[in-house]
């Protein structure tokens, strides 16, 4: 989503800093106070920063199973484990010597942060000397010093902490020690929030920090832009928060106003009926559900003329008897959903109406799906080849409970073998709409 990371020939992969920088700040624990820490760091990020995360370090060595030793960690066999399937050669080096105990790195609170679409890290040091003597064997040449920064490669030390650098110049870490508060991130209305969240990572950002870093295109981000305006009222930033558990990891994302206050939800959304989609019984590898309304049916056809023209006839005719919930289910992951793919699949699918004016909907939907199953004012459709999967479709719609729309779909591991998957639900929560999203490895 942000810039690639420069690399002459000895410094990380852009992958091996990402995991560098998770690895970095899960290497012991201190018993000072997270939130004293987390204050002091953000003071050292430029007010202007588009993301900033709070990393409580002694949260995340514990979710993930390591165990903590006199401020050391002596456990991490999920992090041993996670560098080992993503990281070779000189990265792989780094991350066995940052799961040491001997790293030299406080484990306390971190930052991470992008500034002008760029990651970096703060970390407090625990041992100066033993981080040196590290990076100086991963590392060779000499250190410089910059004002009052030491550096060497990607890391700058200054003032009891060490920072990761998306490339070789260490400006920045004179830059950021500098800041009056006004001018750092410590002047943020949100800033207080971050450092007293208990949650393993927590995150704000910016609105248009995200859409300048996603890469899109003029009009996919006018699109996007749009998108976000009809659905919330003056949408202006994001907060997340992240956890490990229950063998995977967990996240909830919410939308806030320009007054950091959650932003009120434009839609009229409602709740899914989960006991329909559980029916379905057997599994499948994606599972797709949204609740629509009369209300919703109609702000959508509204929305044509608020534009200054309408909605394609065939289209309004189709969606206006929609009233419940649209879902389905296919042996076909998400990625592979499309054209042949779909029509080899086995599939379920049901969509329930308001029973009026439901022929340009069941005409449309039988060119596609076949024959429908009618019941009431419920469409059922099918083929023999549903029932294989992954996940098991009751316990799916147990994670779409209380939501507005929820989506589940098998991946491929990143180094091949086996599949997670991937559970995203859009949940109304204190007038807006709130993600959560959840990804467990099967």
């Amino acid at each position: 989503m942000y810039t690639n990371f420069h690399r002459p020939s000895r410094l990380l992969t852009p992958l091996g800093l990402a995991l560098m920088m998770l690895l970095l700040i899960a290497t012991g624990c201190s018993d000072k106070s997270n939130e004293d820490d987390s204050l002091q760091l953000l003071s050292t990020v430029p007010a202007d920063a588009g993301m900033v995360s709070v990393i409580n370090l002694d949260v995340l060595v514990s979710q993930s199973g390591g165990k903590v030793k006199d401020g050391k960690v002596q456990q991490a066999d999920a992090l041993e484990k996670m560098a080992g399937q993503y990281l070779k050669g000189h990265d792989l080096e780094v991350a066995k010597w940052l799961l040491s105990p001997e790293s030299g790195v406080e484990c306390s609170s971190a930052v991470l942060f992008f500034y002008k679409s760029r990651p970096y890290l703060y970390a407090l040091i625990a041992d100066e000397d033993a981080l040196r003597a590290g990076i100086d064997k991963l590392w060779p040449g000499e250190w410089q010093t910059s004002g009052k920064t030491s550096h060497k490669e990607q890391v700058a030390i200054r003032d009891g902490r060490v920072l990761l650098l998306p490339d070789t110049d260490a400006t920045p870490a004179e830059t950021f020690a500098n800041l009056s508060e006004p001018s750092s991130f410590r002047s943020n209305a949100y800033a207080e929030t971050l450092a007293k969240s208990s949650d393993a990572f927590s995150s704000w950002a910016t609105l248009d920090a995200l859409w300048t870093g996603a890469g899109l295109s003029f009009s996919d981000l006018t699109l996007a832009r749009m998108a976000m305006n009809m659905a919330f009222k003056n949408p202006k930033y994001l907060t997340g928060a992240a956890n490990i558990s229950d063998g995977g990891l967990t996240t909830s994302v919410s939308v806030l106003d320009a007054d950091m206050k959650p932003a009120h939800c434009e839609l009229a959304v409602s709740q899914l009926d989960t006991k329909l989609i559980s029916a379905f019984g057997g599994n499948a590898n994606c599972v797709m559900a949204v609740a629509v309304s009369q209300k919703l049916v109609k702000q959508l056809m509204q929305l044509g003329s608020s534009f200054g023209g309408q909605l394609p006839p065939a289209f309004s005719s189709a969606i206006e008897s929609l009233d419940g919930t649209v879902a389905i289910a296919s042996s076909a992951e998400l990625d592979n959903m499309k054209g042949s793919d779909v029509e080899s699949a086995g599939f379920k699918c049901t969509i329930q109406t308001n029973g009026k004016n439901n022929a340009a909907l069941l005409q449309t939907l039988e060119a596609v799906m076949g024959k429908a199953k009618i019941e009431g004012n419920t469409f059922t459709f099918g083929n023999d080849a549903y029932g294989n999967g992954i996940a098991p479709v009751a316990d799916v719609a147990k994670t779409f409970d209380g939501a507005w729309l929820g989506v589940a779909t098998a991946t491929p591991l990143a180094d091949g073998k086996g599949k997670g998957c991937l559970y995203l639900t859009l949940k109304p929560a204190n007038g807006s709409l709130r993600m959560d999203v959840k990804y467990v490895i099967k």
